[in-house]
């Protein structure tokens, strides 16, 4: 969901998922995603890096992961 408080919204779909996530991992400002054919993608606030792809904007797409990661 997109609520600021601590209370738990309903979840969004996270279009650039093609394949299942087989495992979802949440900070306090973004969420990342293992998905079935091993790809991670990350999704939320990315001022500290967060996301993995080697930039500190603002962030909030989803972005594919890059292994070894650029931070």
């Amino acid at each position: 969901g997109t609520d600021d408080s601590l209370v738990p919204t309903s979840a969004s779909q996270v279009n650039a998922l093609a394949t299942a996530p087989i495992e979802v991992d949440a900070g306090s400002s973004y969420s990342c995603a293992l998905t079935s054919d091993d790809r991670i993608i990350c999704w939320g606030n990315n001022a500290a890096g967060t996301l993995g792809n080697g930039m500190f904007d603002g962030g909030f797409g989803p972005s594919e992961v890059n292994l070894p990661c650029p931070n």
